[in-house]
């Protein structure tokens, strides 16, 4: 490890704010030039001697200073040689839509609570203070975006944050000039184009990760499996063929959705759990070979493992299994699955909010990594998965 490198390490700051550090000061002394590209994220961890995941926090850190700004697809590109002042945060509107119901036992919370709750601590730290709004009324008249905006303004909110939360049309209107002038900020779990800086986790990329893990596993013929079809779950899928199409000869990857299912981007109560058991019924009598499965979500990957157990095949020793979002019953059934970084979540958004009312004109989207949580359904052996996919198909 170079000695310089050391030396950042062993300070008090975290090893994330020194690579920051660092490579601002070679912004400064034009190492990096404004215009020119950053390197790439695994450059930069091979340089560093770290994971590509402390990399990312630090490029995050240098995106929220407006030193740089992130291309989806092009790479990073430097904008400026000093880091813009942050502003006041004052009171900050939090604004989203979660059914009221999600509350009892065993209902699905976590993504906006734990976004929420990163916010909340940001917005704290920083000085300023948070009015809280759910859009979501019991009875089905539920408040429109803009005027949750104004409901919220006319408590003392300053800016606003919208957690998973898209009135596409509602939020047209938001984003034209002159209908409002309140800092807004949107945090998605998904891409989309609503008229503002928002702040959501690569579902591509994430499909990559997963495929990644299992070819590591020696998996070869993967399974995509979802009982829906989602803007979020194409492009899971998206991303993990774009792996194992390019993972060379001897890879390949069946996408099975089940187009007729629509399943909202939205915060909405679903059970789906039965339609998923059920189409995973339909796999298994189609007779599809696979030693590996990417389920869309948690909830679909743990009803592709009933149906798969009923016939005498076990995730992580007959096949590898992996889905995504972390949910707490992928934590109770051993399921590997990739984690969405809400925490950061709440942390960018109130970056980029304090940017946006400095002046900022890096106001671009940031996008934001998962994180691979390995269980015990994956964790296939070589010699194994080298031979299983074709007894599947007779099973």
């Amino acid at each position: 490890m170079p000695a310089e490198i050391a030396s950042l390490i062993r300070n008090k700051k975290s090893i994330a704010d020194n690579i920051a550090l660092d490579i601002r000061k070679k912004i400064e002394v034009g190492t990096y030039l404004v215009g020119s590209c950053l390197p790439g994220r695994r450059a930069l961890a091979a340089e560093y001697c770290v994971a590509s995941m402390i990399i990312q926090k630090a490029v995050s850190s240098l995106i929220a200073d407006g030193l740089v700004r992130a291309e989806n697809g092009r790479g990073t590109y430097v904008v400026r040689t000093s880091p813009l002042p942050k502003a006041r945060l004052g009171t900050v509107g939090i604004v989203t839509y979660v059914y009221a119901s999600w509350k009892g036992p065993g209902k699905r919370v976590e993504k906006a609570t734990g976004i929420i709750q990163s916010l909340e601590r940001t917005i704290a730290a920083e000085g300023g203070s948070s009015i809280y709004l759910n859009r979501y009324r019991q009875d089905g008249l539920h408040v429109p975006p803009s005027l949750a905006v104004k409901e919220v303004v006319e408590k003392g909110a300053e800016s606003v944050v919208f957690v998973l939360d898209q009135d596409h049309d509602d939020f047209l209107y938001l984003g034209k000039k002159g209908s409002t002038s309140i800092p807004m900020v949107s945090i998605l779990w998904d891409e989309s184009f609503l008229p503002m800086p928002s702040v959501y986790y690569d579902s591509i990329d994430a499909g990559r990760s997963a495929a990644i893990h299992l070819l590591d596993h020696g998996c070869r013929h993967i399974l995509f499996f979802s009982s829906g079809s989602a803007t979020w779950s194409e492009r899971r899928a998206l991303g993990a063929s774009e792996i194992i199409r390019y993972a060379g000869k001897g890879c390949e990857i069946d996408i099975r959705t089940k187009s007729s299912r629509m399943i909202p981007n939205a915060l909405v109560e679903l059970d789906y759990d039965v339609e998923a058991f059920e189409y995973a019924g339909k796999i298994f009598e189609d007779g599809i070979a696979f030693d590996g499965v990417i389920a869309a979500n948690d909830r679909m990957a743990i009803q592709f493992a009933k149906v798969a157990a009923e016939r005498g095949l076990h995730a992580g020793a007959d096949y590898a299994l992996i889905g995504f979002d972390n949910d707490d019953e992928a934590r109770m059934a051993g399921l590997s699955t990739m984690q969405p970084p809400w925490h950061q979540m709440g942390h960018e958004a109130v970056n980029l909010l304090q940017g946006i009312m400095a002046g900022s004109e890096n106001s671009e989207s940031v996008w934001l990594r998962s994180h691979l949580i390995v269980r015990q359904s994956s964790k296939l052996g070589r010699r194994r998965a080298a031979g299983v996919g074709q007894e599947f198909a007779q099973a």
